[in-house]
């Protein structure tokens, strides 16, 4: 989704953070099935989200928005492939982290 930073750079920042505020918090928003989303990105997004361990996840569906550069690009995903894969996205994940809710 053109983003301006690697997977490597967003990882040392979270490890960064963590370490100097080890009770914070890391919130994500992620979507699931941007045109031209292949089955090795979703992977790696599961991937990451074991590796950070986000404490807050909203996640959702790509919906097309008409006039925007993303209703325009080829490879549009099926809804059943988006709803497969939010569903794999949402079922190991907690709203809060066990820790975070100790802690409240």
């Amino acid at each position: 989704m053109r983003r301006w930073y690697t997977t490597q750079t967003y990882l040392e920042k979270v490890e960064m953070f963590r370490s100097r505020m080890p009770e914070g918090t890391i919130s994500t928003d992620l979507i699931v099935g941007y045109p031209g989303e292949t089955e090795e990105d979703f992977q790696k997004t599961l991937e990451m989200m074991q590796e950070v361990r986000f404490d807050l996840i909203y996640a959702f569906k790509f919906s097309i928005r008409p006039g925007t550069r993303a209703a325009e690009e080829e490879n549009q995903l099926s809804d059943q492939i988006k709803s497969e894969r939010l569903r794999i996205l949402l079922k190991p994940t907690k709203v809060f982290s066990e820790k975070n809710r100790n802690f409240w």
